[in-house]
């Protein structure tokens, strides 16, 4: 039985609010989105604070064009929930024949999406735990998700300042296909693209940023920093008072002959990275400590160097990891360059045992 396209009369007449700023100077080309899911509000309240900006004159675009969408699925954000019909954050790409609501929604987003250079989409999880970035593959020119642009990527999402960056997450959808026997065909594969995909697929590229916990306070404020230290970044804007430009800076390096331990407990790799790609690394001895959402799994810690005037700083970059079965929605997190059982846990060893964790789930 096919879905109905309109669940009400509200349904029926909805429509997308943009709110679309041009300078007359030319520039970069910025799309802001919030409210892909209907239970994550605080994309919506940042860029709400954006706008309030803009109108009090304490906001002004130096240069290209700024798109802001506070809310991206209207039917799920009535609802107060995650999705109207089905996660608009699957499946994203034009449609002649739309067969539910967040079809014709992906309809309209994507050629919004298609005439800006970069995305910033924000989000929100359901566990507790803190903010982290999403992003692409490195560059490559594979079949899969052919990328040319992942330097600039990378620099966004270390200059939005989380301490941690989850990379690569459909060529492990691709992997969690193959490993569980499913075709993995085009139509298959589709069901993993999202913004970001698609952005990466028009020639721009895209973060996700998930700002925290849906109730948490702080998560509307983590959004709103978000967008300003994009609008710094790109040249398109000045920082506000208070705001800096770039994260904490890095602890100081080891002196040479002194062993060279990580700030966290824990066994971690410790390497310089180059455009988010590791060039050299380390062990360090140590059991694993380092807390996310309350898991405790071994990752890679990295030093990115100084750049473009900003501070070095430390940030975990994590493999994004195959989705469970429990939750097909639900993305795990793994180490760099891991890939792990499709099961609703994963698992790691410790000093020979084996220990499970629960993941966070980013969308």
């Amino acid at each position: 039985m096919s879905t109905p396209l309109f669940d009400d009369a509200a349904t029926a007449t909805d429509s997308l609010r943009l709110h679309a700023f041009a300078s007359l100077n030319p520039g970069p080309r910025l799309l802001v989105i919030g409210g892909v899911h209907g239970d994550e509000t605080c994309g919506t309240e940042g860029i709400a604070r954006v706008l309030a900006e803009f109108d009090a004159g304490d906001l002004r675009l130096l240069r290209g064009e700024l798109t802001l969408v506070p809310v991206a699925n209207p039917l799920a954000r009535r609802r107060l929930q995650r999705e109207g019909q089905r996660n608009l954050n699957r499946l994203f790409r034009p449609s002649e024949t739309p067969a539910d609501y967040e079809a014709r929604i992906t309809n309209r987003l994507a050629p919004v999406i298609a005439r800006h250079d970069v995305l910033l989409d924000l989000h929100s999880f359901q566990s507790e735990g803190e903010a982290f970035a999403m992003i692409g593959p490195r560059d490559n020119s594979g079949s899969l998700e052919p990328f040319a642009r992942a330097q600039e990527e990378g620099r966004l999402a270390l200059h939005i300042g989380t301490p941690i960056v989850v990379e690569g997450w459909l060529d492990i959808y691709a992997a969690g296909l193959a490993q569980r026997g499913a075709a993995v065909d085009e139509a298959a594969i589709d069901f993993g693209r999202g913004t970001n995909e698609y952005i990466r697929s028009c020639g721009g590229y895209g973060v996700t940023l998930e700002c925290g916990q849906h109730q948490d306070p702080q998560a509307p404020q983590v959004a709103w920093a978000a967008i300003r230290r994009t609008l710094a970044l790109l040249g398109m804007a000045a920082l506000p008072p208070g705001l800096s430009a770039a994260p904490p800076a890095a602890a100081p390096a080891a002196a040479p002959g002194q062993r060279d331990r990580p700030p966290a407990r824990g066994r971690q790799l410790r390497a310089r990275l180059g455009h988010l790609r590791p060039r050299a690394a380390r062990r360090a001895r140590g059991h694993a400590a380092r807390r996310h959402a309350g898991q405790r799994a071994r990752r890679r810690l990295h030093r990115v160097p100084e750049r473009d005037g900003a501070a070095g700083r430390r940030v975990v970059l994590l493999r994004a990891a195959q989705r469970t079965r429990a939750r097909p929605d639900r993305l795990r997190l793994a180490p760099v360059g891991a890939l792990l059982p499709v099961t609703p846990t994963f698992s790691h060893r410790r000093g020979g045992a084996a220990t499970t964790a629960r993941a966070p789930g980013p969308t």
